[in-house]
């Protein structure tokens, strides 16, 4: 309801009130002047006494119309100690002020009664019992869809990019060839790779190309050991060691070889065991290969497109992930809600930082609000602020006056009992 509303229904009711104090009023006048025409008519004891009484209560309607009318007018347009609210508004505004801002509105006053509420058990209840959970739930999740709508990728994915650029490009691969080849030294693993070469080499060693890669090498050999003396090419022949045969014998013995690769034992095994961990170990603390690990790190780095794989995946991840994030942040808020109901402790902590943050806000503006009080009435004209004060307590004031008419009947019905008493008294 607006304030012309409540101004238009306070004078309505001031209006039926004063209807009625003013028929009451007349009503007592019209009493006492026919209790008056039958009393010089000869009326007996009741007559007398309704005479004073209608008398009293008409002296007392009268007085507390002119008390009432007083306040806020002048009665029979006499202006002496009249038009009360006009002709004192200052020191009536002043003391106003000073009662507003020293008791009804003063801040300790305020605090003390702001204590003594449990906001944690308001919360709850409007969260539980009263829709409060899907209200806030449907304002968080506004939030959240216009967040993911509106979210620029472009600055994320370069701060990130740039961010993991300084990480990697700050980063030391020693530390790192290190603890690669360190896993490689591991004896189980070690063996398990060699193991593992046998199957991968056998098709490879003894394969056509390869073959006839080793035979070229032998023939060569021979012809170069033979170097065209008649007797080593004589010895060859004795012993007969043709090309063939000689590759067949390192076909049989690269075979072996193979085999003992497969077991994990025998003197090729440990031999080749033997080697490659001395490999690893000196390949972990050779200069040229870190070197040549971190020059590739920063060529690789310098040409991969960081900044747009990650505007790529970010733009992919808004996209179709936005259900996912609802239904997740969902669980998230409800399980939060539910053991806020629950827990007392948290209701409690809650509870004191409401009174602390209420109590800080209010020390820090409580000016405003007599402030803007006596801002508002200051705007107001004499006429105006008259209305707004008949507004608000002429509707009591005219009760007063009712009241009036009825003490002063019942004083002056006693009065006349009084004075009858005596009378007969004393004869």
């Amino acid at each position: 309801m607006t304030t012309i509303d409540n101004t238009r229904h306070g004078l309505e009711d001031e209006a039926v009130n004063s209807r009625r104090a003013g028929w009451v009023l007349a009503g007592c006048a019209a009493g006492a002047a026919a209790m008056t025409v039958a009393e010089y008519a000869g009326g007996g004891f009741w007559t007398g006494l309704f005479q004073h009484g209608f008398l009293a209560a008409t002296i007392g309607g009268l007085a507390d119309w002119y008390a009432v009318t007083a306040i806020f007018h002048q009665p029979l347009g006499i202006g002496w100690r009249t038009d009360i609210l006009r002709k004192n508004r200052p020191r009536i505004m002043g003391g106003l002020m000073e009662f507003v801002t020293g008791d009804l509105l003063n801040p300790d006053n305020i605090v003390r009664d702001m204590r003594t509420q449990d906001y944690a058990g308001m919360l709850t209840r409007y969260l539980m019992e009263r829709g409060g959970r899907e209200r806030l739930w449907e304002l968080l999740d506004t939030l959240i869809s216009e967040a993911v709508r509106t979210f620029d990728v472009a600055p994320a994915a370069n701060a990130l990019a740039n961010t993991a650029r300084e990480a990697i490009g700050a980063a030391d691969t020693a530390p790192l060839l290190r603890r690669a080849i360190g896993v490689l030294q591991d004896a189980g693993l070690r063996a398990q790779v060699l193991k593992a070469l046998a199957p991968l080499l056998r098709p490879v060693l003894l394969g056509d190309e390869v073959q006839a890669l080793l035979q070229g090498h032998i023939k060569a050999m021979r012809e170069s050991y033979e170097g065209g003396s008649v007797g080593r090419a004589a010895m060859f022949e004795a012993l007969d060691l043709s090309d063939d045969k000689i590759l067949l014998l390192a076909d049989e013995r690269l075979a072996a070889w193979l085999n003992e690769l497969e077991r994990g034992e025998g003197e090729a095994w440990d031999g080749l065991n033997l080697w490659l961990s001395e490999k690893l170990t000196a390949l972990a603390e050779n200069p040229a290969l870190h070197a040549g690990l971190e020059e590739w790190k920063t060529r690789r780095l310098a040409a991969f497109d960081l900044e747009g794989l990650i505007r790529e995946r970010l733009d992919a991840a808004r996209q179709s992930n936005l259900s996912d994030w609802r239904a997740a942040a969902r669980e998230i808020f409800d399980n939060l809600i539910d053991e806020f109901g629950r827990r007392a402790d948290w209701q409690a902590e809650a509870n004191v930082w409401f009174q602390n943050f209420l109590e800080a806000q209010l020390r820090a503006h409580y000016r405003v609000i007599p402030g803007t009080v006596e801002a508002y009435l200051s705007h107001l004209s004499d006429d105006e602020l008259v209305e707004l004060a008949e507004t608000r307590v002429a509707d009591d004031l005219q009760i007063i006056r009712i009241n009036g008419s009825v003490v002063g009947a019942l004083v002056g019905m006693i009065l006349y009992l009084l004075v009858g008493g005596v009378e007969r008294m004393w004869g």
